[in-house]
């Protein structure tokens, strides 16, 4: 199974419980891979490592990520890219999440992916206006064979993004344990380490959902 990117594990991990600030924070370890097997209180992967299981954490979150289209990259639509810088001083978009109306507002930010800031990972709404995407609200957007071209202001900044028409959308939304079954790709996030791992967050990834 593909690897799950860097920009997907980023979201998988702002919308997990966190501890409050005085506590220590605890280890994260993530499974990616199949379902083996799940139980009312726990679910057994298959991954590169071999099988590992995974306790219900007590405010446990389960998503499902499914395959959409740019068409529905729309006004008011709360996304997330992964954006590079363009020698223009744009930004170029290389995937898109699109939250649900319940997820809205998780992980809303213009951060770096990497130290060189060569990736960086945008969140927010998106507002139509006339030309001008990343991880906060869309303030203008144009469209084009060749894609959408959209901008997203953030407290410090106005960016302007390049959406190619050929960049992989996806559909982020709450789901339930009921979507846990046998032979289901998934992305767990959880604290601990293998033998006392216990899930904060477990996305479903459906057929042909892009996983960034």
């Amino acid at each position: 199974m593909k690897n799950l990117g860097l920009s997907f594990v980023a979201i998988a991990l702002a919308l997990q419980t966190t501890a409050p600030a005085a506590a220590p924070k605890p280890m994260s370890t993530r499974l990616q891979g199949t379902v083996v097997s799940v139980t009312a209180s726990s679910v057994t992967v298959s991954t590169a490592r071999g099988n590992q299981t995974a306790a219900f954490g007590p405010k446990l979150r389960v998503l499902e990520l499914s395959k959409s289209s740019l068409d529905n990259v729309r006004n008011n639509s709360f996304i997330g890219t992964t954006v590079v810088p363009q020698p223009d001083g744009t930004y170029k978009s290389t995937e898109v999440h699109i939250f649900a109306p319940a997820l809205r507002g998780m992980g809303e930010g213009f951060t770096k992916m990497n130290p060189s800031g060569s990736r960086m990972m945008a969140n927010a709404a998106v507002h139509m206006h006339v030309n001008m995407m990343a991880n906060s609200t869309v303030r203008s957007m144009s469209s084009s064979a060749g894609g959408k071209t959209i901008s997203m202001t953030f407290p410090d900044r106005r960016i302007t993004i390049h959406i190619p028409q050929n960049v992989p959308v996806s559909y982020i939304n709450p789901a339930s344990r009921a979507l846990l079954e046998k032979g289901k790709s998934v992305l767990i996030i959880c604290n601990g380490a293998a033998g006392t791992l216990t899930a904060n967050t477990i996305v479903v990834i459906e057929p042909g959902a892009s996983l960034g």
